[in-house]
């Protein structure tokens, strides 16, 4: 005999039991390729949270692939890309997270101090204050300062070797 005194309770664990899939689930396309060598398209002009993802994308998920940023309003949707930090897109924000979080999540990626990268680009793009890190001002220097009047591509180059050489000498979380 199983007892459930309270179904509502056994409701809610199943419902935070979804959640948890939900965050968790392995990113798949219509054509299920894996994900390397991809073309990773995203919207022009590139502020904290869609250069933070690129160079997420680049270091950790798939070195060989591209990262394209397009102006949205003559896009064409190709279905090999992988769009995000764009709506509708296949990695953009989902609930309270920003692209960064979502593709720390649907990657599995636990290394610490990309988790604490994670948390400061929340409260950057999300500007709510979750985490309130010492490090967040320092970052949104590395990623913005000096980078106004540049195009995309030397925004993601000077960006990319700032966290390369932020993430050599961060102190794991």
């Amino acid at each position: 005999h199983f007892n459930f005194v309270k179904l509502k309770d056994l409701e809610e664990t199943v419902r935070d039991i979804s959640e948890v899939f939900k965050l968790k689930r392995t990113p798949t396309n219509e054509h299920d390729k894996p994900f390397v060598s991809r073309s990773w398209v995203t919207r022009k002009k590139m502020g904290v949270d869609r250069l933070a993802s690129a160079w997420l994308i680049k270091r950790f998920i798939d070195p060989k692939g591209t990262i394209k940023c397009v102006d949205f309003d003559d896009y064409k949707v190709d279905p090999s890309d992988l769009r995000f930090d764009v709506f509708p897109g296949e990695f953009t924000h989902e609930g309270e997270h920003c692209t960064f979080e979502t593709l720390l999540s649907r990657f599995f990626i636990k290394e610490p101090r990309l988790l604490k990268l994670g948390n400061i680009i929340h409260d950057l793009d999300i500007e709510d204050g979750k985490y309130l890190d010492p490090d967040t001002e320092r970052i949104h220097d590395l990623l913005i300062k000096g980078m106004q009047d540049k195009g995309d591509d030397d925004r993601m180059s000077m960006a990319f070797k700032r966290l390369d050489k932020w993430l050599s000498k961060a102190a794991c979380a």
